[in-house]
């Protein structure tokens, strides 16, 4: 690997090229401690930590997109929003500066599994709960 930027290759279709140097370093690490990307998305990067998951922004210039998910969370958190207990467990984790969203992982539905309100979610990107056995969101950055 240099060090002007990475390839990862994720399921042979991934390239990982950001312009930040921290970005750069953060994913160099989480790869070197043997964490495997989950995910790749038109934002971020999602690394498997086991029964976690840590989104990183693609790039400098997509910080907003987990501050905006961080955001969300805390508000669904009161009774009455429309997402008010439909949203896996969310906290904005700073590292290097780097807004990063630490989430509970859960196991994604297959398509047509999918509970009616979860087509008011991105892409209807929801998964179980392998604890609770509840369906939750995953991906509601865009709400």
């Amino acid at each position: 690997m240099s060090d002007v930027g990475m390839k990862v290759d994720y399921a042979g279709k991934v390239e990982w090229l950001v312009a930040g140097n921290e970005l750069r370093k953060l994913v160099k690490d989480m790869l070197a401690m043997g964490h495997k990307p989950l995910a790749y998305g038109k934002d971020r990067l999602t690394f498997d930590l086991g029964d976690m998951v840590l989104k990183i922004p693609r790039r400098p210039d997509y910080v907003k997109i987990n501050e905006c998910e961080a955001e969300l969370y805390m508000r669904a958190r009161q009774p009455g929003h429309k997402f008010f207990g439909r949203l896996a467990e969310t906290c904005l984790l700073i590292i290097r500066d780097i807004p990063c969203i630490l989430m509970e992982k859960l196991i994604p539905l297959e398509d047509g599994q999918e509970p009616e309100w979860a087509y008011d979610v991105d892409c209807a990107q929801v998964g179980l709960n392998p604890r609770t056995g509840e369906i939750l969101a995953y991906d509601f950055a865009d709400e």
